[in-house]
């Protein structure tokens, strides 16, 4: 089975750019190619992906950042149907996992198969899985705590949308920072953002919830969590 390896990226995670392609390039699965879709302000980071090696496509950063990943991610979509790859392996770029995580993922068979990782928010650290709390008589979307977060992983594979927290937190999604994408669900499905709710949601919340209005399997790993080597993103600036 082909896999595309892929993920939007920028200068901005350059920091981390020359460990990410040792690690990629130490990956156990054997029919794999990467690409990468930069948006960062000026093209100095696409030459630099470029003479490492790495295919990459260049997607201006117009609008908000929700918007321009989306159109990356969706410029990867259609490369990689018009590949015809059996699964996309969405990987950032400050995501680091083991090296047989491609065979392991897809030993699964699953449509969607998800493994979450760290965040910072708000100058708080949490795990990268998004739900509905109840505030007063209103639901609002937020990350869980480590503590939280922790309580729901117990060595199971789990459909996203079942996890919950008592009665005041319903699990939605995650990022798809680490993910693994059927070409089936990808030929049905692209990455949006919604404008009329405001642009702080991105496409990742929005896929995961159009995969399971249409009833597709969404699934999260909890036996693992893969490094992510974030930086702190609050200074950064975008055009």
């Amino acid at each position: 089975m082909r896999v595309l390896l892929a993920a939007p990226t920028s200068n901005h995670k350059d920091y981390c750019f020359d460990d990410w392609c040792k690690m990629v390039r130490n990956l156990s699965y054997p029919n794999l190619d990467i690409l990468l879709v930069d948006n960062s302000a000026d093209e100095s980071y696409y030459n630099k992906i470029l003479e490492a090696g790495i295919l990459c496509f260049r997607v201006p950063p117009e609008g908000a950042p929700p918007q321009f990943i989306a159109k990356c991610q969706n410029c990867i979509r259609d490369y990689f149907l018009a590949g015809q790859y059996d699964f996309l392996f969405s990987l950032e770029t400050d995501v680091f996992v083991p090296k047989n995580i491609i065979e392991y993922m897809i030993g699964f068979q699953l449509p969607m198969l998800n493994i979450s990782y760290h965040v910072t928010q708000r100058d708080k650290d949490t795990m990268c899985i998004q739900g509905m709390t109840k505030t007063g008589k209103s639901n609002r979307l937020k990350l869980l705590g480590y503590n939280e977060a922790f309580d729901l992983y117990d060595g199971e594979i789990k459909q996203l949308n079942s996890m919950s927290i008592g009665e005041e937190f319903q699990v939605t999604g995650t990022g798809i920072g680490c993910s693994l994408i059927r070409s089936d669900i990808l030929e049905q499905q692209g990455f949006r953002v919604d404008a009329k709710k405001g642009l702080a949601v991105f496409s990742d919340s929005y896929f995961h919830l159009d995969l399971q209005r249409a009833g597709i399997t969404d699934m999260l790993d909890t036996t693992i969590v893969v490094e992510h080597r974030r930086q702190d993103w609050k200074n950064l600036k975008f055009n």
